[in-house]
């Protein structure tokens, strides 16, 4: 039988990186979580391109985090004027 869930506490590195020692997850790169996210998220789903034109579009993002994926979708939602 699995044992409880333990919750990850957030630690730094050296370069300000956070990350769990318990789990060895980094939660975002060393350039930033938003340029990680912009380039990650946003790229990897093609966004702003498939929601240009679109009557409606819906993002569902499952694990929130830190939000980072949220915020650049929103920013790049409100900086794109074809939307």
């Amino acid at each position: 039988m699995p044992g409880p869930l333990l919750p990850a506490r957030l630690a730094f590195a050296a370069d300000g990186t956070p990350y769990s020692e318990q789990y060895g997850d980094v939660y975002h790169s060393a350039e930033g979580g938003a340029a990680q996210a912009r380039h990650v998220f946003l790229g990897g789903n093609g966004l702003p391109a498939r929601w240009q034109g679109a009557p409606r579009f819906t993002i569902l993002e499952t694990g929130f985090g830190l939000g980072l994926n949220f915020l650049a979708a929103w920013q790049a939602w409100r900086d794109d004027s074809r939307r």
